[in-house]
């Protein structure tokens, strides 16, 4: 398992282990680890090591789900982050949300893309969330792997609703501004 030192804060390193020893660390969830990432996440855990150091992100191959361990003095700070197709880029939520809307696909214009995006963004929607928890140091491989996955089902359930604003915002754009164009 390689280990670099990364800056997290001006003036400041954390040695950081990638325990995935390749692309990804999980198959179809976050907690559904390949065998050698398990196996190092569980050396991790067990060396015993003390001070700072944290894993480097551990992406899943088959969700936009991702997760990082910080081990702190008398804790662990567990992050999760996932995230949605783009919204503000290239607009794939949105067209996600049509397709969700009305069982079909048609095409925006930029502008009617922008006029949407716009609507979205007044209304603070995200298309991506990072949430984390502290749990005990001490903890074990089975206590971490319970607050990954309670993270992921809170990061998860966000973006739900997200996604279900974009939709609203997606039926009252062609109900009341599409159709007055």
């Amino acid at each position: 398992m390689d280990m670099t030192m990364e800056k997290y804060r001006i003036g400041h390193e954390i040695p950081t282990y990638n325990i995935a020893d390749g692309d990804y660390c999980s198959h179809w969830g976050l907690t559904d680890l390949y065998k050698d990432a398990e196996a190092n996440l569980r050396d991790l855990i067990n060396s015993h090591k003390t001070g700072e150091f944290r894993t480097g992100w551990c992406d899943s191959k088959k969700e936009l789900q991702s997760f990082r361990l910080w081990f702190f003095n008398n804790e662990i700070m567990v992050e999760v982050r996932e995230w949605m197709d783009d919204l503000y880029e290239d607009g794939d939520l949105i067209y996600d949300a049509i397709w969700s809307c009305f069982g079909k696909e048609f095409e925006l214009s930029e502008e009617e893309e922008n006029e949407i995006m716009d609507i979205c963004s007044d209304g603070d929607i995200v298309d991506g969330v990072k949430m984390q928890k502290k749990i005990k140091r001490d903890a074990t491989y089975s206590e971490i792997m319970n607050a990954i996955d309670e993270l992921a089902n809170e990061t998860s359930k966000f973006l739900e609703d997200e996604f279900e604003r974009v939709k609203n915002i997606v039926m009252y754009w062609n109900e009341h501004i599409r159709e007055t164009s």
